[in-house]
């Protein structure tokens, strides 16, 4: 199919290269490569002519060309040479081509691809996370059976899993088409695991249930609320893979967004009616007299200040990767440094270092009262049950989502062996 677009310099004869049949979806994203192109209104003959007239057209004509034959000499195609399935909105160039090799995708983490820096900006943080819990483990706990730190090891394992599975995710996910919705299926099923081991620190140290509701068992409804809401948000991220349904990424960013919401309203309504409890600094000695009661741990300014401070990160994060900014300002010049998603990634990495940063305060503080006799894990309602049986539970559910739908969405890529 050829479309004349004219220009005031040449006529320059533009071809869409539909990789389905008639009948599908025409591609969302078109790029037209041309010395002088311009936008254009496009008029297709076919049945879904209508919904390609108001998808973004990218003008390249700023773009050199040798920065184009740059990237060509990687193996990388741009958004016009790749499936639909594998587009990225106001992403233009450095999609490395699918199938591909185990071996390639191993050394497109070294190349100028779109997907080089969502690599590393998870994979140097997961480093870093790990020489940071591995120096606090071995600076301040003695005693790693210690059952008050079984929501910590949870919450520091959910942290080194979802860096680590974020950062395979992109690099394997051009292995096939089907192998990329595995990728991102299991990816959504890591943040949840993250997700469980929040909520599990969260509501044992920072805001337990029975310091700010009154009246009994609304510790567990609402805890295991919170765990179930995670795993429904596994299937809903999931769903979103499905090409039927409408405002994909945007459902998708609001479930996540929902469920942090959520696990974070108690800390909020803590932070926000709690009076300050000055403390000191020296994270090696805690005033006993003051942490007498469990309700009175991690309430200092200071505290209040990380909670506020990874609330603002995780938010400013989520706005980023739902408008895609800043992308869609200048389509095309964001492809390979700078996208949503690397500054996505890098605010993730920072919210969760602030986290680790307000959680870990106070767990020395509830250590140091158990070494002393004045806190026992039962206090905290740190239980087999609360502690270890639900969130393991709904671990396995959420992994169980996620490769539910992985398979499901292979199998329909691998029927047609396309998009």
């Amino acid at each position: 199919m050829f479309k004349w677009c004219n220009t005031s310099d040449t006529e320059i004869q533009c071809r869409l290269e539909i990789l389905r049949p008639v009948s599908c979806t025409f591609p969302k994203l078109i790029m037209i490569e041309a010395p002088s192109a311009r936008i254009c209104d496009i008029t297709i003959q076919g049945k879904d002519s209508a919904s390609l007239k108001s998808a973004p057209v990218i003008s390249t004509e700023w773009i050199s060309q040798p920065f184009t034959t740059w990237l060509h000499s990687f193996g990388l195609n741009s958004v016009a040479e790749t499936p639909e399935c594998c587009h990225e909105r106001y992403i233009g160039h450095g999609y490395r081509p699918s199938p591909s090799t185990w071996l390639y995708c191993l050394q497109s983490a070294f190349h100028p691809t779109n997907e080089t820096l969502n690599v590393w900006t998870h994979a140097i943080p997961c480093l870093l996370m790990l020489r940071h819990y591995w120096n606090f483990s071995n600076l301040y706990l003695d005693d790693v059976t210690n059952p008050i730190l079984y929501p910590y090891w949870f919450f520091a394992a959910g942290v080194m899993v979802v860096l680590l599975g974020s950062s395979c995710a992109h690099l394997f996910n051009c292995l096939s088409y089907g192998a990329r919705e595995v990728c991102f299926c299991c990816d959504y099923g890591v943040i949840a695991l993250q997700a469980i081991g929040l909520t599990c620190s969260f509501t044992f140290y920072l805001c337990p249930y029975s310091c700010i509701k009154q009246w009994p068992g609304i510790f567990h409804v609402s805890y295991v609320t919170i765990m179930v809401g995670n795993v429904s948000t596994v299937a809903i991220s999931c769903l979103t893979r499905y090409p039927a349904i409408p405002h994909r990424n945007l459902l998708r960013v609001l479930s996540y967004v929902i469920m942090y919401i959520a696990l974070n309203i108690p800390c909020v309504y803590r932070y926000s009616s709690a009076s300050s409890i000055a403390q000191p600094n020296n994270l090696t000695f805690v005033d006993l007299n003051l942490l007498s009661l469990p309700c009175n741990l991690a309430t200092s300014s200071t505290s209040a200040n990380y909670f506020n401070e990874t609330c603002l990160v995780m938010l400013l994060g989520a706005i980023i990767q739902a408008l895609k900014i800043p992308e869609r300002w200048l389509p095309g010049f964001f492809d390979i440094v700078g996208h949503s998603h690397q500054l996505f990634h890098l605010l993730t990495a920072c919210g969760l270092y602030y986290q680790s940063l307000l959680i870990e305060p106070a767990l020395l503080e509830a250590l140091q009262l158990n070494r002393a006799g004045f806190l026992q894990p039962e206090d905290l309602q740190i239980t087999w049950f609360t502690s270890v049986l639900v969130p393991t539970t709904c671990a396995v559910l959420s992994c169980a989502a996620a490769i539910y739908y992985s398979v499901d969405l292979h199998k329909s890529h691998s029927k047609v062996k396309s998009c």
